[in-house]
């Protein structure tokens, strides 16, 4: 069937990795035989198992869980995220400490996002000199730092969980020196802020920043016009505005994160 539909040589094949004995060989075996052309496939890409709780999943024991029962419980971006966190050969443990953890991480990597994306709001209103330009060597090499090992680990068979760390490490340094904004270069602001969503793009994570939806754009412009309002606000020690604001933010679904001289705003991730 594969062979009417794929033709005679294929170039990728996933499955389980239970399914190499006996399954495949004889695939490959029944089929070059009726080609007479090697190989059938080119790349095996064989997943290791889906555990529940240290557990192989398995129709028969009843500890599964569908797709559209995972969805309702957990955000696609934070089930892509623990998803890729483990490199697809290896077995993947399903459970609510796992998926806290993915959602967690994945929290970190969007607050590096909003501010830099939020970056020039922010010096609107801190920056008490002029701003870096241009990047110097140590911003330079922090981001070619950060690709290479990316495209490393992709490269050694789609290790998605190595080609994460770099994306992590990145975020921890700005995120560690965002009480001093003004530190960063503009130069490094927009290209970290491109670097992220594109390596975040290949793996199929960022969803809310990969809509370029005009609704999305007025949300946004909205958002930051209050979080400024509410930085003003805190400034002059207006805590009973700051706090409605803040509010009424969170009942939209929307977090803030205070830091010692400004606020971002975040899209909450369940």
């Amino acid at each position: 069937m594969s062979i009417k539909y794929l033709g005679e040589n294929i170039d990728i094949h996933g499955g389980g990795q239970d399914l190499i004995f006996p399954h495949h060989q004889n695939e490959i075996a029944q089929s070059e035989a009726f080609t007479g052309k090697k190989p059938f496939v080119k790349y095996w890409l064989h997943n290791g198992f889906v555990n529940i709780n240290q557990e192989k999943m398995s129709k028969s024991l009843g500890n599964f869980i569908t797709i559209k029962e995972a969805t309702e419980k957990y955000s696609t971006d934070v089930l892509r995220f623990f998803l890729i966190s483990t490199q697809y050969r290896k077995p993947i443990d399903f459970n609510e400490d796992q998926m806290e953890m993915a959602r967690r991480t994945l929290e970190k990597l969007y607050i590096t996002l909003d501010f830099l994306e939020q970056y020039s709001e922010i010096l609107l209103n801190l920056a008490s000199e002029p701003i870096r330009k241009e990047m110097n060597s140590e911003e330079m090499n922090l981001l070619k730092k950060t690709r290479e090992e990316f495209i490393e680990a992709m490269n050694n068979d789609f290790d998605s969980h190595n080609a994460l760390l770099p994306l992590i490490q990145l975020s921890r340094v700005i995120n560690s020196n965002m009480d001093k904004p003004e530190s960063f270069s503009l130069g490094f602001i927009e290209q970290a802020f491109k670097l992220l969503l594109g390596l975040g793009a290949i793996l199929g994570i960022f969803s809310e920043y990969t809509s370029e939806s005009m609704e999305r754009k007025r949300v946004h412009n909205l958002l930051t016009f209050l979080i400024s309002i509410r930085n003003r606000a805190r400034k002059e020690k207006n805590y009973e505005l700051s706090d409605k604001i803040r509010d009424k933010l969170h009942s939209l679904g929307y977090s803030i994160k205070d830091f010692k001289t400004f606020s971002l705003f975040q899209k909450n991730i369940e």
